[in-house]
């Protein structure tokens, strides 16, 4: 996962550079205000008093900050080095810094998580099997396996929903309020996990409240820092500032009842269908073993109801799916803009790996080989997007990309599954010495 995400490095955009403004503004000028860096990225937010910020949550760059603020001083004054009237730096940070932030902010934290969920797992007494088909699915059969070499939201975002998973594992109350206020921190949408995440909690507890004061104490400190943010920006900290977000993406603002120019009043059932089953950003052209998954909780009831921490799991992932997925529906640009999935959603995703990974030994071994024809699929796309761009237009994925690819792609092509051939061959051989099948 590391090696690949290292040697094909995805295209920034204006979305990372939105949150790269605003961490050269805080080290620079002490603010959150990117005016002196507009030009960067499309992706601003203008509040009434004619501020300039970033439109996205403000996590990536609280947690950045220390490491940006070092990688910025390491390479201040170049021969290169543009500054303007007041001495700041304007010119757009260079590729090393961005490797680097992802490879310590992303990459590495997410392998190490999903190395803790999984340690975690496999105390439980899951096969080698299950294991294997829910690393895969996270490392490389989604949407969100593509968003660690680039500095977007979604993907640290879904390092603390892994945790929170964990934390429900573990039943540490304090780790699962900790990790929903940085997940909330860093991409508002997560905002609507919050309910299903209390009723998964209940679940877990019955009629035992003493989890509140733990979940309580760890969201003090996201939740300062939610505060500070907000206040300093908005004015308000129970306005979020993509409310003030750049009108070019407000195209929901002539709908009536519109919330925020970007959100319709219900969710739309058609665009539910394409993001389950079209070509443009669906589910089953993208990532089709989740679809399958959505139908193990109906079938195997009785079967999986009694694996510890499955009922809160359960309900945490799939509620939190649905949600996610209603949410998406309602947003007019609900393709996610030029991107190779649908990232709105994308949160969720290796947190559904995981729950596979729970009930993968209960399935009969037909369920299993149609999930891992499903995975190939998934895997097989994010080879493509990984030898063309993770930047793509709403029209058919598969079509689009393939249109794009050329003799440097056949070639990362080729690496990428020579590398996932042998980890796999080397893991099958390690399975097979313990007398159980790889799958």
């Amino acid at each position: 996962f590391i090696i690949v995400n290292m040697a094909f490095r995805a295209q920034d955009g204006a979305n990372p550079a939105s949150r790269f403004a605003t961490m050269r503004a805080m080290v620079e000028q002490g603010s959150f205000q990117i005016d002196s860096y507009k030009g960067w990225t499309v992706d601003w937010a203008q509040t009434p008093d004619g501020k300039y910020y970033s439109n996205k949550a403000p996590g990536p760059m609280f947690l950045g900050l220390p490491l940006f603020f070092v990688l910025e001083k390491i390479t201040k004054g170049g021969r290169k080095e543009v500054l303007n009237e007041q001495g700041h730096r304007v010119k757009f940070l260079s590729t090393s810094p961005r490797i680097v932030m992802s490879f310590l902010m992303q990459m590495l934290p997410f392998a190490l998580v999903v190395y803790l969920v999984f340690q975690s797992i496999g105390a439980s007494n899951f096969s080698n099997g299950a294991i294997n088909f829910g690393a895969l699915a996270i490392f490389f059969g989604s949407t969100t396996s593509v968003l660690f070499n680039v500095y977007f939201g979604h993907g640290m975002t879904s390092i603390f929903v892994l945790l929170i998973l964990y934390g429900l594992f573990k039943k540490n109350y304090f780790l699962i309020g900790l990790s929903f206020g940085f997940a909330l921190l860093c991409e508002y949408t997560a905002a609507v996990l919050l309910p299903v995440l209390i009723a998964a909690l209940i679940v877990q507890n019955k009629r035992d409240f003493k989890w509140i004061g733990g979940f309580i104490l760890g969201g003090i400190a996201p939740g300062i820092l939610w505060c500070w943010y907000h206040l300093a920006t908005t004015g308000n900290v129970f306005k979020v500032i993509s409310a003030y977000n750049n009108p070019a993406f407000q195209t929901a603002k002539d709908v009536e009842g519109n919330i925020a120019g970007l959100f319709i009043a219900l969710p739309d059932i058609q665009i539910i269908g394409q993001l389950l089953f079209g070509p443009i950003r669906g589910l089953l052209f993208t990532q089709p073993w989740l679809l399958l998954l959505m139908l193990v909780p109906i079938f195997y009831y009785k079967k999986l109801k009694n694996l510890e921490a499955y009922s809160a799991i359960t309900f945490f992932v799939w509620g939190g799916f649905t949600m996610l997925l209603l949410l998406n529906s309602m947003f007019e640009e609900w393709h996610s803009g030029w991107f190779a999935g649908p990232r709105y959603m994308c949160m969720i995703f290796p947190a559904i790996g995981v729950y596979c990974a729970m009930v993968y030994d209960k399935l009969s071994i037909n369920w299993r080989r149609v999930l891992w024809a499903c995975l190939v699929v998934g895997i097989s796309f994010r080879g493509l997007v990984y030898a063309t761009t993770i930047l793509a237009p709403d029209v058919s994925l598969w079509n689009y990309l393939i249109g794009k690819m050329n003799s440097e792609s056949f070639i990362r092509l080729g690496f990428y599954f020579l590398l996932l051939g042998l980890a796999y061959w080397r893991v099958a051989r390690l399975t097979t010495r313990r007398s159980a099948a790889p799958l």
